[in-house]
């Protein structure tokens, strides 16, 4: 099971892909997709890989145990940031200048059983640096990179460790007026980092493993990915309710204890 179709933005009934393309391809949709946006959204969204990549370690584990266990449908909407990173990583491609810069390779690593996954935007091996493209809405008012991106590649520079020595992480934001890098001030020992992963990837293996949901990471409905960024969020919010019922109300602190600390 996975994400199979869209929440339709006019009628918010449920559409399989195919007829939301053959809607678009009418050129009569007033949803205001065009059919290639559409055909990428579905492209990136239905992308399977081996392992747990480190895109769903910090992400919400229980929207990543829902949507392996639920047919889900999205609005476009929620997942438009899917097309437009890969639209800014496919231009960086094209306009790659140096010979020796890796772009776009996904790299795996085992810790403790679990297979962890991740592709770095970049990698510069002779300037000991990993840069990652974001998307955003306004760049960061200090030059300090935001701190979930912070995590994402500290996790990266673990993922790549045995292979390339990294010293220097940089995050490339991109809005509408201006560019602007902004550096990581935290590089994290290795050590701390597989302390992080495995905390987090023990909770997604454990719950796939025994089909129990795990918690959300914070408080539903306020942790800040059930606001914009959850493809479950409907099913989620039904089992919360049920699980509140039954005198839980406060699992998702006890559970998560410690688990979203940064070392």
């Amino acid at each position: 099971m996975a994400i199979v179709g869209f929440k339709c933005i006019n009628t918010d009934e449920n559409v399989s892909f195919d007829d939301c393309l053959k809607c678009a391809l009418t050129y009569e949709n007033n949803c205001h997709f065009p059919a290639e946006i559409i055909n990428g959204i579905i492209q990136e969204s239905t992308d399977t890989r081996e392992g747990i990549s480190v895109t769903k370690l910090l992400g919400c584990p229980r929207s990543t145990y829902l949507v392996e266990h639920n047919d889900v449908y999205v609005s476009l909407d929620n997942l438009y940031w899917l097309f437009r990173g890969t639209l800014t990583h496919a231009i960086m491609e094209k306009y790659k200048l140096d010979p020796d810069a890796i772009t776009e390779k996904r790299f795996k690593r085992k810790i403790k059983g679990l297979t962890i996954t991740g592709k770095p935007d970049i990698i510069v091996p002779k300037a000991g640096l990993i840069r990652d493209w974001k998307t955003t809405k306004e760049v960061p008012y200090y030059s300090r990179a935001y701190p979930n991106h912070e995590q994402q590649l500290n996790l990266y520079r673990w993922l790549i460790n045995k292979k390339y020595k990294i010293d220097k992480l940089e995050v490339v934001y991109m809005d509408m007026s201006r560019v602007k890098i902004c550096s990581v001030k935290k590089v994290w020992k290795l050590s701390d980092c597989e302390d992080f992963i495995t905390k987090r990837a023990s909770v997604l293996a454990e719950a796939l493993k025994s089909n129990i949901p795990p918690p959300v990471p914070g408080e539903f409905p306020l942790y800040w990915q059930c606001r914009d960024y959850c493809a479950c969020r409907d099913i989620c919010a039904k089992l919360w309710q049920e699980e509140t019922r039954q005198g839980f109300e406060d699992w998702s602190q006890k559970e998560w204890a410690g688990v979203n600390e940064k070392p």
